[in-house]
């Protein structure tokens, strides 16, 4: 499957995963030192994939390759595919407003620097990191009630 046809499903399934992963990564078991970049950075991954799935819901197609390809470039390509504040603005408020809280985890986490984490530039503990992975749990559990 190439970048330019994933599908919904398969978005959808990895959003779970990483989120999945990123809750196993505040683990102390898991990780050396007390740090938990790895977590920061799989809930931002899930939360990304998470708004993806309903863009291609907004749209009513089921893989990126039905997408116009204005629309793929705007939303899956370069830096605009892992903008989260960018993902936010193509899904359609008629789907279902999120609630404040989600609102506002999406803004926190569109906060985030995602590179520092990635790259470990950034290596928090325990307490800096399980927020964010406790509002990315937030917007993936809002992306599955709509997408039963």
């Amino acid at each position: 499957m190439s970048a330019a046809d994933i599908t919904r499903q398969a978005l959808r399934d990895t959003a779970d995963i990483r989120m999945r992963e990123a809750e196993c990564l505040l683990n102390p078991v898991a990780v050396k030192k007390g740090r938990r970049d790895g977590a920061v950075t799989c809930a931002l991954l899930a939360v990304e994939c998470a708004l993806k799935v309903l863009v291609l819901q907004r749209y009513g197609v089921h893989r990126t390759s039905d997408l116009s390809e204005d629309i793929r470039k705007k939303v899956f390509s370069g830096k605009n595919g892992h903008n989260i504040a960018n993902l936010e603005q193509h899904i359609d408020a008629a789907i279902t407003a999120p609630s404040t809280e989600v609102r506002n985890a999406i803004a926190e986490l569109h906060q985030t620097d995602r590179y520092e984490h990635r790259y470990g530039n950034k290596k928090p503990m325990r307490a800096h990191a399980e927020p964010k992975v406790k509002k990315a749990r937030l917007v993936i559990d809002w992306m599955k009630e709509l997408t039963q």
